[in-house]
C-alpha cells in the first residue's frame, strides 16, 4: 500500500506540473524512488523471509556506518560477504537407516 501511495502521489505531482512550487521536483523524485524500492521489497518478501536475522541486522548496521563514513565501505562490505560464506550451516540430522531384512529369517517364517 505504501508503494502504491508513493507512486500515485508522485504521478499526481507529475500530472499537476507543479514546477513553479518550491521543492516539488525533489518530492516527486523522492516519492517515486521510495515507491519503487517498496514495490521491490514487496515482490522479494517471500525470499527475504528465508534470510537469517543476523544478516538483516548486519546490513542495517553496515548501511548506517557507510552513510556516516563512506570509506568504511571498503571494509564493511567484504566483511559481510566473508561472514555470509563462513557462517555455520544448519544441516538436517541424518535419518536412521533401517536394518536390512535377512533372507534366513524370511525363509524360517514360511
Amino acid at each position: 500500500m505504501i508503494a502504491v501511495a508513493c507512486l500515485l502521489i508522485a504521478a499526481g505531482f507529475y500530472i499537476a506540473g507543479g514546477e513553479t512550487a518550491i521543492r516539488v521536483p525533489e518530492m516527486q523524485g523522492a516519492l517515486f524512488k521510495v515507491g519503487l524500492v517498496m514495490a521491490a521489497i514487496w515482490l522479494a518478501y517471500p525470499n527475504l523471509k528465508r534470510l537469517p536475522a543476523w544478516l538483516a541486522v548486519g546490513c542495517c548496521v553496515s548501511a548506517i556506518l557507510i552513510a556516516i563514513h563512506r570509506r568504511l565501505a571498503l571494509f564493511v562490505i567484504p566483511l559481510l560477504v566473508l561472514a555470509w560464506f563462513l557462517r555455520p550451516r544448519n544441516t538436517p540430522p541424518a535419518k536412521p537407516r533401517k536394518a536390512p531384512v535377512s533372507s534366513n529369517k524370511a525363509s524360517a517364517d514360511r
